[in-house]
């Protein structure tokens, strides 16, 4: 079994198929908000104690807890399946579990604490981090439990810093979603897709006491005690992105069409207060125009000299040793980025990526075929100023960036950034390329602020009565950057925060 970071850019793929262009085409998504409001539009209305918006990794925990409770739960979920962003990934996070224990593998609380906190400079809440890990063993326990299949293989899932990440027999569709699915039914689970949350039902006082949700049948009313948000983020919608700073034309929306940010609109509409400042993505640097996961291997490869619009190099290039996040967060600072190298230079690249685990990609034919078909994004020249050209940089500022680059290559010392000096090539052999870079994003995490118990908090921190948020709706984990140093961590709190919500929710009817 491979270490390889495959599942870190795959997933979104699996989940939610094509390249998301905004929102999908689909029946739940067809009327907008009629003026006299979802009330008066109403064909169904049922009733259940626990409604559950969202049937990934952890809706369906939430929706497992709650039955496993006695309750009477209904899941809607807006596509026409279950699964998710997470139907694809590859294992989920655990300490203290049983695979660990026979295999002697301890992890401790600091050790996965003290980097996370440098690394956010302090700006995170180390009491979801505890109860994520105090929780962690019995929540794969419970997995197990309950269907999910795990191969037995415990490791760093060769990028961490700590041995958390539990491999699923295949991938979470199969070794998650389908026994959580069975386990869900055999409690009287109902889970109804092509249902599209829009709107919270309140009481005077503010208690949420049920949603309204738009189906190929008309307006479903579900009236319940404790409503669970677990959406699945907004990573799909190209304004809500904007709004975070990203300029989606220079971008690749590739998670799942669903995720658009119905359950953030509910819960902001609701009086939660608006979280989204801490928001992280699953993404990386990507050349685009290439083969998808060769454009994720590239877009992140340290070796040449990137540049801005402006031909300014703006960053050490060697990013992905740290994470393949910061990459992209080097990246999406600027308004275009593109990656300037040699003939010698696409060689390295292509001998490195040849012995991908995985591909075995052929860097030099891709780009080759790329540029015959008039990409708009890898461009050729025999001389820096006929490139300047064709990617409308300025000539001379460009030749400036490239020599004084240069001159750190052939000292041996990046004087501007300290750039591993193993990486550092010179850029002097005809032909020159640049390849424009963007952005991927499969998935944001976080945007709803929450407690302990993950229900939706005002900016008073006081919490809204009857609404819970979980998952990547709620994750109080990051502040900005998903580092993966600890593998697997949002999927386990995409287990906890659903368990953990439904328990609460459970001790209130």
């Amino acid at each position: 079994m491979s270490m390889d970071r495959r599942s870190f850019v795959k997933t979104a793929g699996i989940a939610g198929g094509a390249v998301a262009a905004g929102v999908v085409s689909n029946t739940a998504f067809a009327d907008e908000k009629p003026a006299e409001g979802f009330a008066s539009q109403v064909t169904e209305t049922k009733e259940c104690d626990i409604c559950v918006v969202g049937a990934g990794i952890s809706g369906l925990a939430a929706a497992v807890q709650a039955g496993e409770g006695g309750a009477k739960v209904i899941v809607l979920e807006v596509s026409p399946s279950i699964g998710g962003n997470g139907a694809g990934t590859e294992g989920m996070f655990g300490v203290n579990t049983s695979l660990q224990k026979e295999q002697g593998i301890e992890v401790s609380f600091a050790k996965i604490i003290n980097n996370e906190l440098r690394a956010f400079n302090y700006k995170i809440d180390t009491t979801f981090w505890r109860d994520q890990y105090d929780n962690a063993g019995d929540n794969l326990d419970w997995l197990i439990s309950n269907g999910v299949k795990f191969s037995g293989v415990v490791d760093n899932y060769g990028i961490g810093r700590v041995d958390t990440f539990h491999w699923y027999e295949s991938n979470a569709l199969e070794c998650y979603v389908s026994p959580m699915e069975a386990k869900a039914l055999e409690y009287g689970v109902e889970i109804i897709t092509e249902a599209r949350g829009r709107e919270l039902v309140q009481a005077e006082d503010g208690t949420v006491t049920g949603i309204y949700a738009t189906t190929p049948n008309g307006v479903l009313q579900v009236n319940a005690k404790a409503v669970i948000l677990a959406s699945g983020g907004f990573a799909s919608n190209p304004d809500m992105m904007e709004h975070q700073g990203i300029v989606v034309a220079n971008s690749i929306l590739n998670g799942s069409p669903y995720n658009i940010g119905d359950g953030f609109n509910m819960a902001y509409a609701a009086g939660a207060f608006d979280n989204r400042h801490v928001t992280c993505f699953l993404t990386n640097a990507l050349i685009g125009d290439l083969s998808f996961f060769l454009g994720i291997r590239l877009g992140g490869d340290g070796n040449s000299l990137w540049i801005n619009q402006e031909a300014v190099r703006y960053t050490d290039e060697n990013c992905a040793a740290v994470s393949d996040g910061c990459c992209s967060n080097a990246v999406s600072f600027q308004q275009d980025s593109y990656m300037i190298c040699d003939e010698d230079i696409l060689g390295i690249m292509h001998d490195a990526w040849a012995q991908d685990t995985f591909d075995n990609f052929d860097v030099k034919g891709e780009v080759a075929s790329c540029l015959e078909a008039g990409s708009e994004c890898i461009f050729k020249a025999d001389t820096l100023e006929e490139l300047a050209e064709q990617v409308g940089l300025n000539a001379d500022a460009l030749v400036a960036a490239v020599e004084r680059y240069n001159g750190y290559c052939e000292a041996g010392e990046d004087e501007d950034f300290g750039k591993d000096p193993a990486m550092l090539h010179a850029i002097k052999t005809a032909p020159f390329y640049a390849l424009k870079q963007k952005c991927c994003y499969g998935t944001s995490m976080g945007g709803i602020m929450v407690n302990r118990n993950y229900q939706v908090l005002k900016q008073s921190r006081e919490a809204i009565p009857g609404l819970y948020a979980v998952g990547t709706d709620s994750c109080m984990l990051y502040y900005g950057t998903y580092t993966i140093e600890v593998p697997a961590s949002i999927g386990g709190c995409n287990l906890n925060s659903g368990r953990m919500a439904a328990r609460h929710a459970l001790s209130t009817l």
